[in-house]
C-alpha cells in the first residue's frame, strides 16, 4: 500500500478510537469502520484488542448485515491466536447464527474459528446443531469449495473424539468429493487419511 494512503488509514484510525470513548457511539463507529471497502487487518487487530470490543464486534459478525459482517469476522479471525479464551465464550452464540447466515465467504470466517479446537471445546447443547450444519454445508454442491473445506475440517473434529462417525465421514466425501477443486479435495482427502491412520494405530 503507498505510504501516503497507508498513513491515511491511521489517521482514520485514529479518528475511531477517539470516538471510541462515547460508549453510545461505539457500536455505530465500529459498524462505520468495518463497513468501509479497505481497512489495515493488523489496524483492526489493534482496535479490537486495544479497546477490548469483542462484544460489539461478535454482536456485528454475526448480523447478517453485509459487508460489515463479512469483514468483522475476518478481522476478528486474527484476534483469536492471542485470546482464544475469549472466542469460546463465544461459540455457542455463532453455532446458533450459522443457520441464518446467508454468505458462503462469511460462514467460512465464522468455522474458521472452531478448525483447532477439539470437541470438549464446544457447549454441549449446541454440538449436534454444528455437526449437522457443517454436514449440510459439506454436502451442499452449491457452496463454495473453501467453504466446504472449512466445515470438513471441524467435521473431523468430532470424528477424532467419536471414530465411529469415520465411516460416515468417508461416505458423504466420496459422494461429494468430485464436485470440489482439485486442491480442496486432495486436502481433504488428506486429513480424512491421517485421521484414519491414528484410529487404526490407536486400536
Amino acid at each position: 500500500m503507498p505510504w501516503k494512503l497507508k498513513n491515511c488509514f491511521k489517521l482514520h484510525l485514529k479518528a475511531v478510537w477517539d470516538n471510541m470513548t462515547d460508549t453510545d457511539n461505539t457500536y455505530q463507529n465500529l459498524k462505520a469502520y468495518f463497513g468501509k471497502r479497505h481497512f489495515e487487518k493488523s489496524d483492526a487487530v489493534d482496535l479490537v484488542q486495544n479497546g477490548n470490543y469483542y462484544d460489539q464486534c461478535f454482536d456485528l459478525a454475526l448480523s447478517n448485515e453485509q459487508p460489515v459482517a463479512w469483514h468483522t469476522a475476518w478481522a476478528l479471525s486474527a484476534c483469536q491466536d492471542n485470546h482464544p479464551e475469549k472466542f469460546r465464550n463465544y461459540f455457542p452464540r455463532i453455532i446458533r447464527a450459522l443457520p441464518d447466515m446467508q454468505k458462503d465467504g462469511h460462514i467460512r470466517e465464522l468455522l474458521k474459528y472452531f478448525r483447532h479446537s477439539k470437541l470438549e471445546d464446544f457447549p454441549e447443547n449446541e454440538r449436534g446443531m454444528l455437526f449437522d450444519f457443517c454436514i449440510s454445508v459439506f454436502e451442499d454442491s452449491r457452496k463454495q469449495p473453501g467453504l466446504r473445506s472449512n466445515a470438513l475440517q471441524v467435521i473431523l473434529i468430532f470424528v477424532e473424539d467419536e471414530p465411529d462417525l469415520l465411516g460416515e465421514v468417508q461416505a458423504i466425501f466420496e459422494l461429494s468429493k468430485n464436485q470440489l477443486s482439485h486442491g480442496v479435495r486432495k486436502s481433504c482427502e488428506h486429513r480424512i487419511n491421517a485421521i484414519e491412520t491414528r484410529i487404526l494405530n490407536e486400536d
